[in-house]
């Protein structure tokens, strides 16, 4: 097994590590993160560091929304405010 360092953000790891290969082999994000977390100590630590309920979400992806909701309202608030001010 060859053990990499893995250093980075969690959006960088999934928008330009885990998505490449998710469309090339149409795995689920999570089973090709335990995959790579298997071969790099980093990412075998950041699993370890999940809390078990978190676990159990991401392995079942259609039930897990993260802060969707909280970001859905974000964006909507910021489009309201660039509306008002391209409005006068």
């Amino acid at each position: 097994m060859c053990h990499q360092q893995w250093q980075g953000d969690a959006h960088e790891l999934v928008n330009h590590t885990l998505m490449p290969i998710a469309k090339k082999t149409n795995a689920g994000l999570f089973s090709i993160f335990l995959d790579l977390a298997y071969k790099n100590d980093s990412l075998a630590e950041v699993y370890s560091n999940i809390p078990v309920d978190t676990k159990d979400s991401l392995q079942k992806a259609e039930t897990y929304i993260g802060d969707s909701s909280q970001q859905a309202i974000k964006i909507a608030c910021n489009a309201i405010d660039v509306s008002k001010r391209l409005m006068g």
